[in-house]
């Protein structure tokens, strides 16, 4: 769709197929435009956005703990075979985990005094690159609720945040709803099960394990541990972390008992809580260790 067609015709595709973010196909089309029709060059932007997200997860990390930790959590996020898988994909995942991290970086610095602005820009162009990062602000809007004793105002402000940051994706969607188009069909996806929110956790570090065997079993568990361990932590961003990692998982999970929609890819910014806890604990552990 890039490679062969105009601007007006790239649109035209996309406000077709409604489960099509827009914002990707922008730089997409530049470097093909540029560079030419290569596989490589096709690929080279999600790798490009894969790169930045490495120093975004870095001062995402380094505004929740210390130095150490963060570089541990932001070499586990760039080393995680399932960022390099996606970052490798000439689709918006490179783009999708850059935005997250920026958005939730952007949120802690708005929660500490710093103004919204930065939260608002970036949580704009986070909406137009995939939907389901709505999940993400219901996340974040569900911490506010549990920080209304200390933070009365949090919660109030970041609904009106979400007013101006939700023009884009708006305008975008009442373009598609404007075309009359059907929802695209959704039938490749595959029902979920109770081990489903469980395998993607795995895959976070193993890249994509579809088949069952003691390893994967084991490994499950080990992560699991680590989860459990990193939320009994008394850091003040746990509850932060917690519901970043739980709700949009749960919440995609719960609705896919209805229409299957649950896709191990949609849920890459959870990758930033995991990695997060993960590091938190092992830099607990004996150094001799």
């Amino acid at each position: 769709m890039v490679v062969k067609h105009d601007w007006f015709s790239i649109w035209s595709a996309m406000l077709y197929w409604s489960n099509v973010s827009p914002l990707s196909y922008i730089p997409l089309k530049l470097s093909v435009m540029l560079f030419g029709t290569s596989e490589f060059v096709l690929r080279l932007s999600s790798a490009m956005w894969g790169w930045l997200a490495i120093g975004a997860v870095y001062r995402l990390s380094r505004s929740l703990t210390n130095d150490a930790t963060s570089l541990l959590a932001t070499a586990l996020v760039a080393f995680s075979p399932f960022t390099i898988w996606y970052a490798r994909d000439a689709r918006a995942y490179g783009m999708y985990l850059f935005f997250s991290a920026l958005t939730l970086w952007a949120f802690l610095r708005a929660e500490r005094g710093r103004g919204w602005v930065a939260y608002i820009f970036h949580s704009a162009l986070w909406y137009i690159t995939h939907y389901l990062s709505a999940l993400y602000t219901f996340a974040l809007i569900a911490y506010t609720l549990t920080q209304m004793r200390t933070q009365p105002l949090l919660f109030r402000r970041l609904l009106l945040a979400q007013l101006p940051a939700a023009v884009p994706v708006a305008i975008w969607i009442a373009a598609f709803i404007s075309t009359r188009q059907g929802i695209a069909g959704m039938a490749w996806i595959p029902t979920v099960t109770l081990l489903t929110p469980l395998q993607t956790l795995l895959n976070f570090f193993s890249g994509d394990a579809t088949n069952w065997t003691p390893l994967m079993i084991i490994g499950i568990i080990l992560i699991v541990a680590v989860m459990i361990v990193g939320a009994r932590s008394t850091s003040s961003v746990t509850p932060l972390l917690l519901c970043y990692l739980i709700l949009p998982i749960a919440t995609a999970w719960l609705f896919s008992l209805r229409k299957p929609s649950y896709v191990d890819r949609y849920f890459e910014p959870t990758i930033l809580p995991v990695m997060l806890l993960t590091a938190m604990v092992l830099m607990k552990l004996p150094r001799s260790w």
